[in-house]
């Protein structure tokens, strides 16, 4: 299991934590506080690495266009020669 996948739980059990904290005695409200805003950046984490995940796969499924390094290659020449001449089209 990956850490980004452990983060949703932790965040969980953080807020836990800091529901239960207040009953332990010795902690104060600033402690909960800070379990609070952790358990936040754990669950914003999650949600940020479930979003990319899911970006990524659909750019992997997403069909390109599907040219080669070849035909990049001419389309550029062809380019340059329409703008500066034969010679600038031969450096690529």
């Amino acid at each position: 299991m990956t850490a980004a996948a452990l983060d949703a739980p932790v965040a969980g059990l953080l807020r836990r934590l800091a529901d239960a904290l207040p009953a332990m005695g010795g902690y104060t409200g600033e402690d909960a506080d800070t379990l609070r805003r952790l358990a936040e950046e754990q669950q914003q984490r999650a949600e940020y690495d479930a979003m990319m995940r899911a970006e990524v796969e659909a750019a992997r499924a997403e069909a390109g266009p599907g040219y080669t390094t070849q035909e990049v290659r001419e389309y550029v020449r062809a380019r340059l020669r329409e703008k500066y001449g034969h010679r600038q089209a031969q450096a690529v």
